[in-house]
């Protein structure tokens, strides 16, 4: 256990992509720590703040913690091509942010990804690449298989919109979207509408590359034929599943599935909450930072 109250550290690095570099910001907790790494990916139209509450949980624990935006979403640069937004340039900007990770431990370790989401079908992917330094994955509201309702609820909650002229409607814009998500506080509230948006004069930008929202079609095209059960039935470290109690994406049904195919999976349900769960409370972080580090012994 780490004395004092952790304190964010902004970086941003450099990522190949293509021809050229493209900025990638990540949040930074306990960099001074020299206990074991954690890299947390969010999940889509989020930014790495939204892990806040749990990073500091593991940051108090004397971990590491990397909370990259990925790119366009956040701080990290936006793509000058609508159409580079896809799961290999996410893949090769979280390469760098693994690189960079292990290079900066203060001894050589294995890595501990946990993706939210679409961050999580990211750290899936990774997590069978060969040769990842990785101790465990954990996957919070994943399916290996997208089903059709269930990405329909999502893209319906997403924002038609991404400037707003006043406070009250950016407040709104945001209870809408995560009203699936599970409880939270006004002190919540207000975290979240400080990492989600941008003040220009009295209205307020989302932080994410509006071109974005052109990859709803390319989701919908997956629906019901995205089959990941192979880089699942492929993983071969300790890997925490973690669902929402209402989740319209991973039934109970689902995360047994993969329980049974998997004997190195566990999962957890998180009560009073939908698509992902947020993470922030007490009783949705102290389970999984017990799980992790209960494995990183």
């Amino acid at each position: 256990m780490v004395s004092g109250s952790p304190t964010p550290w902004s970086h941003v690095f450099a990522s190949p992509f293509g021809d050229r570099f493209h900025d990638i910001h990540c949040t930074v907790w306990g960099f001074d720590n020299r206990g074991p790494t954690a890299i947390l990916v969010h999940g889509y139209l989020q930014n790495g703040r939204e892990f806040d509450p749990l990073a500091i949980a593991l940051a108090r624990e004397g971990w590491r913690v990397f909370c990259p935006d990925l790119p366009g979403h956040g701080r990290s640069q936006w793509h000058s091509r609508s159409r580079d937004y896809r799961a290999g340039a996410d893949s090769r900007a979280m390469a760098t942010v693994i690189a960079v990770a292990v290079a900066d431990a203060p001894r050589p370790s294995l890595i501990h990804l946990l993706g939210s989401s679409m961050g999580g079908g990211l750290v899936l992917g990774l997590a069978t690449i060969p040769g990842i330094p990785l101790k465990t994955t954990t996957l919070v509201d994943v399916n290996p298989q997208w089903p059709g309702p269930g990405l329909e609820r999502v893209i319906e909650l997403i924002p038609s919109a991404t400037l707003f002229d006043c406070h009250a409607d950016a407040r709104a814009a945001l209870m809408h979207y995560a009203q699936d998500r599970g409880p939270l506080t006004e002190t919540d509230i207000d975290a979240i509408m400080d990492y989600c948006f941008v003040r220009e004069g009295e209205a307020y930008r989302l932080r994410f590359d509006p071109a974005l929202r052109q990859s709803i079609e390319d989701m919908r095209g997956r629906a019901g034929r995205r089959d990941r059960w192979p880089l699942w039935d492929g993983l071969r470290v300790p890997t925490l599943i973690v669902r929402g109690e209402h989740s319209v994406m991973v039934s109970s049904a689902t995360a047994q599935e993969m329980v049974a195919r998997n004997p190195l999976a566990e999962v957890i349900t998180i009560p009073d909450c939908g698509h992902p769960p947020w993470l922030r409370r007490a009783e949705e972080i102290e389970p999984v930072v017990s799980w992790l580090v209960r494995h990183a012994a």
